[in-house]
């Protein structure tokens, strides 16, 4: 099954948009052993073009990322979960055996000091991004369970364009408006143990003028 969705905007950047998003939830009932596990992805391919300047430039993305680590004290095995971008690298945050074996930090957002992507102006730069989430509770079963239900929810989302810089800093803004078209080809439902929910739109068919700072 493929859904088609088109979104023509005419808006000023950063966008709001969200165009790609996963995100999964598991809940342990009050006093339940029993192992709770879930996980979702979702992939896209979009095209950027970004016109009004010469030579090459960095964009940033909007791209957030909430995960979830174990800090139940010993009453679950394992508790959290990640969420996981490939773009722009792999990227992944959360780890449900917790901070004092894994990866403790449990959000990541992009900023252009480690996100910033070069494009050159004129030239179609053309990425796919996937998103991944996964929750789980694993309780202990030699350790007390709380008296009320757990929930454990992580999630991915990609909004758009975030800046544009001279260089993969933060302190050299583009001193002009560029002309950017970000495009979003159709995209089929996400291939998971559940159904996710997956922002698709197409920003371009028009133009999207960028307000320096």
């Amino acid at each position: 099954m493929t859904r088609i969705a088109l979104l023509v905007l005419s808006l000023c950047i950063p966008l709001s948009a969200t165009l790609l998003q996963v995100s999964v939830s598991v809940t342990e009932p009050t006093g339940d052993f029993t192992p709770q596990f879930d996980s979702n992805s979702v992939t896209a391919d979009f095209t950027l073009l970004v016109t009004g300047g010469f030579g090459t430039a960095y964009w940033t993305p909007i791209l957030e990322l909430d995960g979830s680590t174990n800090q139940s004290n010993g009453l679950d095995s394992e508790i959290g979960g990640y969420a996981t971008s490939t773009f722009p690298r792999f990227l992944d945050v959360g780890d449900p055996t917790g901070p004092a074996e894994g990866n403790s930090q449990q959000t990541f957002v992009c900023n252009p000091e480690n996100c910033a992507i070069p494009f050159t102006f004129g030239v179609e730069e053309n990425f796919q991004i996937t998103l991944g989430a996964s929750a789980e509770i694993q309780p202990n079963s030699h350790a007390p369970q709380p008296n009320w239900p757990v929930t454990v929810t992580t999630s991915a989302e990609f909004d758009g364009v975030l800046t544009f810089s001279s260089c993969p800093d933060q302190f050299c803004p583009l001193d002009f408006e560029p002309v950017v078209s970000l495009v979003d080809p159709p995209i089929g439902m996400p291939e998971s143990s559940s159904f996710g929910f997956v922002g698709m739109g197409i920003l371009g068919l028009g133009v999207l003028r960028f307000a320096p700072h």
